[in-house]
């Protein structure tokens, strides 16, 4: 069938029940999505349907449905490779001992995207990320999602924060929806931490991260190498074919605060010459 999410029918029957089914994914062009993979020796020079689906067919399929509908249609896929509005490569790595060694004074600043429930909800997770700026490149220095009520999220922000970096210089910048209202009240009543709210967004996700994406396509975004990175990047990538999307809200406001979008002017960029 043809993919459009990751919780299209396929999508969901591979969830709910993918060790009772078998799964047969034939994209048009051999590639390492084909499932099970020894289907592969039924392909004639890299193609599923020489006839039908015949080189100049595909090229003019993916002029006519660009990157992502060729995905959908004829690759099976509801991402296309690499990404959608943003490209795995785009993305830079850096060790943390290299992350230490350059970071000096910069505060970590937090950004949270809060809903309090728990995962037998099948509601949306809560997420946070930890961030710096250093030079004119945006370092992510953590990210976690989790499924908590009120009282454990509260607990885990703070806890987050403090293991995290978190200096008299920091802040933790929440997304005001209701829930987040709440728990900014709350964590500024009795926490000492320096609570506040990102403003509130003015256009829709994918107007944000398109708007944002400028910057990390050209290499200002770090991220610091841990185990959540793939989760990460996966999800960013994914946009807007994901069931979860947290981590897009978050580091398009990440951007936002550390790289405002500003424009160098002669006088500006004189002083260098």
């Amino acid at each position: 069938m043809q993919r459009l999410h990751d919780k299209d029918v396929t999508g969901y029957l591979l969830d709910k029940k993918g060790e009772s089914i078998r799964h047969l994914c034939l994209p048009a062009e051999v590639s390492t999505k084909v499932s099970p993979p020894e289907l592969k020796e039924f392909y004639t020079n890299g193609l599923l349907d020489i006839n039908r689906l015949n080189r100049t067919v595909l090229e003019e399929a993916k002029v006519d449905l660009g990157s992502r509908g060729y995905a959908n249609q004829y690759e099976q896929s509801p991402s296309e490779d690499g990404g959608n509005i943003i490209k795995k490569e785009w993305f830079q790595y850096i060790s943390n001992n290299e992350f230490e060694r350059i970071h000096t004074t910069e505060p970590i600043i937090f950004f949270a995207d809060t809903a309090y429930t728990n995962r037998s909800e099948e509601n949306d997770p809560s997420g946070i990320i930890a961030t710096c700026r250093i030079g004119n490149a945006l370092y992510i220095t953590k990210a976690k999602k989790v499924y908590y009520k009120f009282p454990e999220l509260l607990r885990f922000l703070s806890d987050f924060a403090l293991a995290n970096g978190y200096t008299h210089n920091s802040s933790i910048r929440i997304e005001p929806k209701a829930n987040g209202l709440s728990i900014i009240q709350v964590l500024s009543a009795q926490t000492s931490l320096n609570i506040t709210k990102t403003p509130s967004p003015k256009d829709d996700k994918t107007t944000r991260l398109n708007a944002q994406s400028p910057k990390i396509e050209c290499g200002r975004v770090y991220l610091v190498s841990d185990n959540w990175n793939d989760d990460f990047v996966d999800e960013v990538c994914g946009f807007p074919v994901k069931e979860h999307d947290e981590y897009v809200d978050l580091i398009a406001y990440a951007l936002d605060y550390h790289l405002p979008n500003f424009n160098k002017t002669a006088n500006d960029l004189a002083k260098f010459f």
